[in-house]
């Protein structure tokens, strides 16, 4: 594990706080506990599938805007 460096730290009235830091790697850290700063969905097959469609029907305009541009 790769040292962390604090950045700042915080402190409220009630006494809670931490130290926002960061590791050689440039991962973010919040009292030494890793932040995820990334996070895996899963869209509904429908969302999928229209995506999907999209990108086809784009790629169809596309070829038929050059074919036309170039006659």
């Amino acid at each position: 594990m790769s040292e962390i460096y604090t950045l700042f730290g915080a402190s409220s009235d009630n006494g809670k706080g931490g130290d926002f830091g960061v590791d050689d790697d440039g991962k973010l850290y919040w009292n030494g506990k890793p932040i995820v700063t990334e996070k895996k969905i899963k869209l509904q097959w429908w969302v999928n599938l229209s995506a999907i469609i999209a990108a086809i029907s784009s790629v169809v305009m596309a070829v038929t805007s050059i074919i036309t541009l170039l006659k």
